[in-house]
């Protein structure tokens, strides 16, 4: 994977993405650029430099609300993955409710088949050219 895909990926609400690209691209991020600007941050406070620990602190508050925003489309992916719509990651926001977001977009298994937002991102799990809705209607057919 290239740093373009990377970027276009996580800047993207289109699509599905599967569990380990929900639970690794934005902590992998948040963790690859906050810890050393924290250590900065906490470095020029030490060293009682007034000027750069202002930077560093906007840098830091700038990365968190990018980092929120990447965040934001990887619920809005994984709950297409889900089958579900992207407003569902509005739970996220809402105090105690977005435990059950984090479980439900975490650890369910997304559709195997593709849906309205894509493909299934883990391929092929299956016949892939059935859908849910042609299953339905084969099981209608028979009765």
């Amino acid at each position: 994977m290239d740093l373009q895909w990377f970027f276009t990926e996580c800047n993207s609400y289109t699509g599905r993405w599967n569990r380990q690209k929900f639970w690794l691209y934005p902590l992998g991020m948040s963790l690859l650029v906050l810890i050393p600007l924290g250590l900065l941050f906490w470095a020029f406070i030490a060293m009682q430099i007034e000027v750069l620990t202002w930077i560093s602190g906007a840098m830091l508050g700038i990365w968190y609300f990018y980092v929120l925003y990447v965040s934001t489309c990887a619920y809005i992916k994984r709950f297409h993955d889900l089958g579900r719509s992207g407003w569902y990651s509005l739970l996220a926001f809402v105090p105690y409710v977005w435990i059950i977001a984090v479980i439900w977009a975490g650890f369910f298994q997304g559709t195997p088949w593709k849906n309205q937002y894509g493909d299934n991102p883990l391929g092929d799990t299956g016949d892939a050219s059935k859908s849910k809705k042609t299953e339905v209607e084969e099981e209608k057919k028979e009765l």
